[in-house]
C-alpha cells in the first residue's frame, strides 16, 4: 500500500503535463479492467437523440456505439482500427470531464480522435499508427456532444475512466471488435 500512493501521485502529476504522445500504461490499469460493463438506458428527455437508448456510461458521460436497444453489455462490433463512438454528457453536467483509457491486454493508452483530430492518410492504419495518432485524453464540456473515433490497435477490452476537477468520476469497460 505504501508503494501505491507514490505511484498514483506520480501518475496524477504526470497527467498534468499535457503530453499526448506517449502511449504508456496508467496506474488505473493495475486495478484491472473487470468484466465488460452493462449498458444503461439514457434517462433524459432532451434533444440528444438518445432518450430510451442503452449506452455505456462513465459518470456524467455517455458513449453511443451499440445500436438500438435497451440493455445488454458494452460490446462494439467495430474494430480493430477506427471505432466510431459518439460521446455525450448529462444535460445537467456543470464542469468539464476528462477521459482517459487503456487497452486491458497491453496496458497502452487508448487514443481518442475528436475535436480537431486529423489523419495522415486514408484508412486503414497500422497498429503503430493507431498507437500514435490522436490524443491520450479527451475533454468533454457540459452540454457537449462529440462524434469521433476511439483508435483501437487490436480487438479486446478497453477501460475508459473519467475525472472531474481531478477526482475520479467513474469508469467503464468496453469490448471492442470481438464478434462473438
Amino acid at each position: 500500500m505504501r508503494l501505491a500512493v507514490p505511484i498514483l501521485l506520480a501518475y496524477f502529476v504526470s497527467a498534468c503535463t499535457g503530453s499526448t504522445s506517449t502511449p504508456q500504461a496508467s496506474p488505473q490499469t493495475q486495478a484491472g479492467c473487470g468484466a465488460v460493463s452493462d449498458l444503461e438506458v439514457y434517462p433524459y428527455q432532451d434533444n440528444s437523440g438518445f432518450a430510451g437508448v442503452a449506452l455505456a456510461r462513465v459518470g456524467h458521460v455517455w458513449f453511443a456505439a451499440f445500436g438500438p436497444g435497451t440493455g445488454g453489455k458494452a460490446h462494439i462490433d467495430e474494430g480493430p482500427g477506427l471505432v466510431k463512438v459518439v460521446i455525450a454528457t448529462d444535460p445537467d453536467l456543470k464542469s468539464t470531464i476528462d477521459l482517459q483509457g487503456t487497452s486491458c491486454s497491453t496496458g497502452k493508452a487508448l487514443r481518442f480522435c475528436y475535436d480537431n483530430c486529423s489523419f495522415p492518410h486514408q484508412p486503414p492504419f497500422s497498429k503503430s499508427e493507431l498507437e500514435r495518432m490522436g490524443s491520450d485524453h479527451q475533454s468533454v464540456a457540459p452540454k457537449q456532444q462529440l462524434t469521433g473515433y476511439l483508435l483501437c490497435p487490436q480487438v479486446g477490452l478497453y477501460r475508459i475512466w473519467a475525472q472531474a476537477s481531478g477526482k475520479p468520476a467513474g469508469a467503464v469497460t468496453l469490448d471492442i471488435g470481438n464478434h462473438s
